[in-house]
C-alpha cells in the first residue's frame, strides 16, 4: 500500500514496469523501518508517475523523522527534497550546505557549456564575439 501498488498485489513482479519494480525495491528497504535510508538515483529511467510517487514517498519519510541520503543528478529533485546539499565532483565533496548557502557561495557567474555537433565558422565567430565567452 505504501508504495502505491495495492491493485497489483496478486501479480508477479516480473510483469511490472521498471518504475513499479523500483517502488517495490523501496518498499522492501522500508520493511524493517530503518532510521537511515540511502537512495542512489532512485528515479533514473522511470515513468513520471513512479517518479512522482517516489519523490512524495521520500518527502513523507523524511517528515516522519527518517534520515534520507539521496543522490541524484536531477537538481530539481534535490531542491525539492533536501535540506542540506552536498556537491561531489570526481569523488570529492566540493561544497555542502543549504540551497541558499550554496547559491550565495557558488552563485554569481553563470557558466554554460555547449557541445555542438556541427557549426560553421560564422556561427563560431558570432559566439566568440559575445562578451564573457571563452
Amino acid at each position: 500500500e505504501y508504495v502505491g501498488l495495492t491493485e497489483r498485489a496478486k501479480e508477479k513482479i516480473e510483469t511490472f514496469s521498471g518504475g513499479m519494480k523500483r517502488r517495490i525495491n523501496i518498499g522492501a528497504a522500508l520493511m524493517h523501518k530503518p532510521e537511515l535510508l540511502i537512495m542512489d538515483e532512485p528515479t533514473v529511467g522511470i515513468d513520471p508517475q513512479s517518479r512522482n510517487h517516489i519523490l512524495e514517498t521520500v518527502k513523507q519519510l523524511n517528515e516522519t523523522g527518517m534520515t534520507v541520503i539521496y543522490t541524484s543528478h536531477y537538481m530539481e529533485e534535490v531542491e525539492y527534497l533536501c535540506d542540506r546539499i552536498g556537491i561531489i565532483d570526481q569523488g570529492e565533496m566540493i561544497a555542502i550546505g543549504t540551497k541558499t548557502d550554496l547559491c550565495s557561495r557558488l552563485g554569481g557567474d553563470t557558466i554554460i557549456q555547449m557541445t555542438v555537433s556541427r557549426a560553421d565558422e560564422g556561427f563560431l565567430s558570432a559566439v566568440r564575439s559575445l562578451a564573457h565567452v571563452n
